[in-house]
């Protein structure tokens, strides 16, 4: 804790001067911190979940005015009175909106709370959720009450600035029933029971943006885990977890590894940045899990055991999400694209490359099917595929693509600098570009153009011959054929396999229809030639060839030859040497031994040869010891084909 206070001094100062800055460009004023105080006693009594309460709203004007404009649906939200400096206030409530008359016009850069007393007597389920254990089949272990916002639903369960740029801190404050307990945002600072009320108060020492705030509550168990920070060991910060007493023992097991992902993350992208981490199961959820700040909300089932993926994408989402929120919904895929990645990366780190690779390549899959059915661009998506396939899995290839062309050094050089510069605040498309492009020293704005920006991914047909006409020459034509999407820029990868050959080629390729031709000394192909297009999986793409099977192409070689080991090797008067050919046609054949010097010394063969395997004897009289040389050379038309060397040692 004295680490944490230290730090708030130094942060408070950078908050301040961050708001600023994002109220010059988004609003008239922007919010410094909500108490929030929900007295649910009585709805948990009655079982209907209504509540009445206050918050508290301090806020800091950044022009001259005289009203302000927050959020509060009416028919849901009920607001009773509204008060500044102990003076009642006119408002008006007109469907999400509460607009408040100041008493007097503020000036820019003066601050003022705000006190709104409201209720919420209502049973529509949206932002505030309430659940009794016998209304659900299966029935609960007890009756449930949650909240759930993202993106905009905040202003159904109080009355608030809902905008994903706005960060503020947080007081909530939840009187419930004494055998319920609470879990929310930030360090518990006070559980006071009085007769048969309960009365929790937790703060937040960092600020959120308003959707990430919230509370759920039920007659839960909890325990903890304990992470130490891997900037100070001596440091360590609670992991709090809210089940039903039933679901305990599973608990235990879905949450083995989460403080192992804490540790991973804060070694990947920065060191674990709030105060606390938790989880809370509730059921029903339309959902699978919800960042909420510090305290993930998470579906009941995800207990079960089989959903480590969800928990490591949510805890990802502390990072990016909560400490770096997305500027406005335009901007999601920084949150869901970034969180998918980290749930891939944690896969990598945990299980290996294969099923990181798996994982990736089956969310390719899922991408593929949402675009032949809708497409858009993960910046600025439809309002019905904000959280949609492309969202989150094209988001996440994105990142891989990224880390792909840039290596694994500055790439998380780049998720660092992300998190450090926009620590607490907001990001944009544009700011993350730019810190790619500082980190780097490159321009890759055109990247960000084609796969952010721009719908689609590249579909590629490729194809691959043999040519012999002055040298040996395998002929690479790439087209790429995708329908209504761009050409894409795009590095490929191509890997050969021919007998001792194995190499990996890359190239650019940027227009429709393109042939590379990549000419070779030698090429020896016992059994023809293996060519595979992008063999790591590089490159969100499909490849639609009639003479690939999954990328690969295997071609029969016109001619090869090889030369082998001699034996015995070393050896003391005499060695075989043996090679072989492949192929139609009569070749000239010649087998010369070297010195150290690069002397010529010995030409042992000479001659003229067709497809068959040979072996040639050296007699080393007249030598002293040492290390030579024996050369194959193959020749016909005038031109070499094949030359290769190796080595021998000479032993009297």
């Amino acid at each position: 804790m004295q680490t944490i206070e230290k730090f708030l001094k130094i942060f408070w100062a950078i908050f301040l001067f961050q708001s600023l800055s994002l109220a010059d460009v988004k609003h008239e004023f922007y919010i410094l911190h909500y108490e929030i105080y929900i007295d649910l006693y009585n709805g948990l009594v009655q079982r209907n979940g209504f509540y009445r309460g206050y918050v508290l709203i301090k806020l800091a004007t950044n022009q001259s005015l005289n009203e302000i404009n927050i959020h509060a649906v009416s028919g849901v939200i009920q607001v009773d009175s509204i008060l500044v400096q102990n003076q009642k206030l006119i408002f008006q409530q007109n469907q999400d909106n509460l607009k408040i008359f100041l008493p007097r016009i503020f000036s820019a850069s003066e601050t003022l709370n705000v006190l709104i007393y409201f209720r919420r007597e209502s049973n529509f389920d949206r932002g505030f959720y309430f659940y009794r254990k016998d209304e659900v089949v299966p029935n609960l272990p007890s009756d449930i009450a949650y909240t759930m916002t993202e993106p905009s639903d905040s202003r159904y369960w109080f009355p608030c600035y809902d905008e994903p740029w706005d960060k503020a801190t947080v007081d909530v404050i939840v009187k419930v029933r004494k055998n319920f307990l609470v879990a929310s945002n930030g360090l518990l600072i006070r559980d006071e029971v009085l007769g048969d009320e309960r009365t929790f108060h937790w703060r937040s020492l960092f600020p959120m943006s308003t959707y990430l705030i919230t509370f759920a509550t039920s007659e839960y168990i909890t325990f903890s885990h304990w992470y130490r920070r891997i900037s100070n060991p001596d440091d360590s910060i609670e992991v709090k977890y809210y089940v039903w007493r039933e679901d305990s023992a599973k608990a235990g097991n879905a949450f083995k590894n989460v403080v192992d992902m804490m540790k991973f993350f804060s070694e990947k992208f920065g060191e674990y940045p709030f105060e606390k981490y938790g989880m809370v199961a509730v059921y029903p959820f339309g959902y699978g899990g919800m960042e909420h700040q510090t305290m993930t909300t998470i579906h009941r089932r995800w207990l079960d055991g089989n959903y480590e993926g969800g928990i490591a994408h949510e805890l990802a989402h502390q990072w990016w999400g909560d400490l770096v929120t997305c500027e406005n919904w335009s901007e999601i895929w920084l949150n869901e694209g970034f969180a998918s990645y980290g749930d891939a990366l944690y896969t990598e780190y945990k299980y290996g490359v294969e099923n990181f690779k798996a994982k990736l390549q089956s969310w390719a899959i899922y991408y593929f099917f949402e675009d032949s059915i809708i497409r858009y661009s993960i910046y600025n998506p439809p309002p019905q595929k904000l959280f949609g396939t492309a969202v989150y899995f094209k988001g996440a290839w994105v990142l891989h693509m990224l880390r792909n062309l840039i290596g694994d050094s500055l790439f998380f050089s780049v998720l660092k600098e992300w998190g450090k510069r926009y620590a607490y605040s907001t990001g944009t498309t544009q700011k993350f570009i730019q810190v790619v492009n500082d980190i780097t020293g490159e321009d890759f704005n055109w990247f960000f153009e084609q796969w952010v920006y721009n719908s689609g991914y590249p579909v590629f047909d490729y194809n691959v011959w043999v040519s012999n006409d002055d040298s040996l020459s395998l002929i690479f034509q790439v087209r790429q054929i995708q329908k209504n999407s761009r050409v894409f820029k795009v590095p490929i990868e191509i890997k050969i396999q021919a007998g001792d050959l194995d190499t990996l080629l890359t190239f650019w390729n940027y227009t429709i229809d393109t042939v590379y031709s990549v000419k070779f000394k030698i090429l020896n192909a016992i059994g023809g030639v293996k060519v595979q297009f992008d063999p790591k999986n590089k490159i969100l793409k499909k490849v639609e060839s009639a003479v690939s099977n999954a990328g690969e192409i295997y071609l029969s070689m016109p001619y090869s030859f090889k030369l082998y080991q001699n034996y015995p090797n070393p050896f003391n008067t005499s060695t075989e040497i043996t090679f072989e050919i492949w192929g139609s046609g009569v070749w000239d054949c010649e087998v010369n031994v070297y010195d150290v010097l690069g002397r010529k010394i010995r030409e042992i063969f000479s001659g003229k040869v067709e497809a068959g395997r040979y072996r040639v004897n050296f007699v080393a009289d007249g030598l002293p010891s040492g290390v030579y040389f024996y050369e194959l050379v193959i020749s016909g038309d005038a031109k070499k084909f094949y030359r290769d060397i190796r080595k021998m040692v000479l032993v009297k």
